[in-house]
């Protein structure tokens, strides 16, 4: 620390490895030890999971990490006082936050649990496989060179063992959603459970391989356990039941066989102080008339401190084109693209800005498609592997007559590789196979966000698509219509 100054004065800090990009407040040591900590734990799912443990994912998950609540809700504001994290898969950023000091490593281990799911092995799961899923890895505990994984959920055990059980058929079949809002912590409790039995011994694992394969397919998942474990559902809840009250075994592994990762600490900016958090606050998304306040309220007079400086330059540019001024927006960012003509940041916001004037502007639509069409392929030459280029390019070809051309399709796969969690980018892509006719592919895409048991409105999009697509294929197939 002593020689580096710099790192030692600054508030925030940026910690760099070769998955993830993380942010914190905190010192570089402690920084760099989060860092190395969720390195470590990616490996170990790799390593779970028969993949490469040396690989890289398409892109890095950025992570914030906060001093308490408080600087939690300046991004999330609809937050309760009682939540220590998030995550945040969105058109704007894909990233998470949590508080340093309460909890945020099984919030961010669950949380990352969900994105490596999504990202590595996409398929139609239940919605108790996928919070169970993530229950299971969320309490790894790395000390040392001891690696525990699997280790029993005191949270959860405490809730099986002191409340009441919902009906195992309403865990099999239902989303966390769509349950009294008494039951969902013990939805989560009992999908842990019945995941954590299920991977306990490897002929169950294997029953459980054929229940995933036979739901992803379309089978009823309640059904689907009875026929694959050869149980009913009393003598299945019993046989969880005496599980969990028994001794769990859990996995354990040694780190000195990960290899240690690079990672590059650096400082911020004075700027990040005032204005990192609110940038994050608007990439996660806002309602216009939100979005008009803030931008009004704060983002302009924040901003103002900061002259010529980029995080100041960049937070102000979105504000304006999505909530604000557009036309004051573009010329701060055309002001950025005269200093820097590669700066792939306002380029891209440059595209998106024209792909939004057509809401204003229609009979000039055709020329501002082709403007946006631009700045975004000028974008992504400038910084290839950015989904939201890719998105917005896509967005840009839709009037053309053969859309989607083989070029568009690939840009919307590749956005799809590089952020499978998003459900617009699935969706875009999902209805650009379909206008080609392409419609095992579109299943595929769709089902996933389908089942999501936090989806909401995306979830019930890609459900009435999935109609659509069902219909088809029964035509194919020569059977009646549904």
């Amino acid at each position: 620390m002593l020689a580096a100054p710099g790192l030692a004065q600054a508030k925030w800090l940026k910690a760099e490895s070769p998955r993830f990009i993380v942010y914190s407040q905190s010192g570089e040591r402690s920084l760099r030890e989060y860092a190395e900590k969720l390195e470590t734990f990616d490996s170990v799912l790799r390593y779970l999971h028969r993949m490469d443990i040396s690989g890289v994912p398409p892109r890095k998950l950025e992570i914030y990490l906060v001093a308490d609540n408080k600087e939690l809700r300046e991004v999330g504001p609809e937050l309760s006082e009682m939540v220590a994290g998030f995550y945040a898969p969105g058109m704007g950023d894909v990233f998470a936050m949590a508080i340093r000091e309460r909890d945020s490593d099984t919030v961010l281990l669950h949380e990352y649990a969900h994105h490596f799911m999504l990202q590595y092995f996409p398929f139609g799961y239940p919605a108790w496989l996928v919070e169970g899923y993530a229950e299971y890895f969320m309490s790894t505990e790395i000390r040392g060179d001891r690696i525990e994984v699997g280790r029993p959920n005191d949270t959860r055990s405490y809730s099986l063992l002191q409340s009441r059980w919902i009906p195992i058929a309403e865990v099999l079949g239902k989303t966390s959603g769509a349950l009294k809002p008494s039951d969902v912590d013990n939805f989560y409790a009992q999908s842990w459970a019945v995941t954590h039995y299920m991977l306990s011994d490897p002929a169950r694992y294997q029953q459980l391989q054929a229940y995933m394969k036979a739901v992803g397919e379309g089978a009823d998942p309640v059904k689907a356990m009875q026929d694959v474990t050869g149980m009913d559902l009393v003598t299945f809840e019993k046989k969880v039941r005496a599980y969990v009250g028994g001794r769990l075994s859990f996995q354990i592994l040694t780190r000195s066989g990960f290899t240690r990762p690079a990672i590059t600490v650096t400082a911020l900016p004075d700027s990040a102080d005032s204005l990192l958090l609110v940038y994050q606050r608007m990439k996660a998304g806002m309602s216009a008339e939100d979005g008009a306040a803030f931008v009004s309220s704060t983002v302009r007079a924040r901003a103002a401190k900061f002259p010529g400086d980029r995080l100041a330059d960049l937070t102000l540019a979105y504000g304006e084109i999505w909530f604000g001024d557009a036309a004051a927006g573009e010329t701060i960012l055309q002001r950025m693209v005269a200093a820097d003509p590669q700066d792939a940041d306002a380029l891209r916001l440059l595209g998106i800005s024209r792909v939004k004037q057509m809401e204003d502007k229609p009979d000039n639509a055709r020329a501002l498609l082709v403007e946006a069409g631009r700045y975004l392929a000028r974008s992504h030459a400038a910084r290839p592997g950015d989904y939201r280029t890719l998105y917005y390019y896509a967005v840009t070809r839709q009037t053309e007559r053969d859309y989607p051309s083989e070029n568009t399709l690939s840009a919307l796969s590749t956005a799809y590789d590089l952020a499978p969690q998003v459900p617009s980018v699935r969706m875009l892509f999902a209805r650009a196979l379909i206008d080609n006719e392409e419609w095992d592919e579109a299943r595929i895409v769709l089902t996933p966000l389908a089942n999501s048991p936090h989806g909401g409105e995306g979830a019930a999009a890609a459900r009435r698509l999935l109609i659509e697509v069902q219909t088809a294929l029964d035509q194919q197939a020569g059977k009646p219509a549904a």
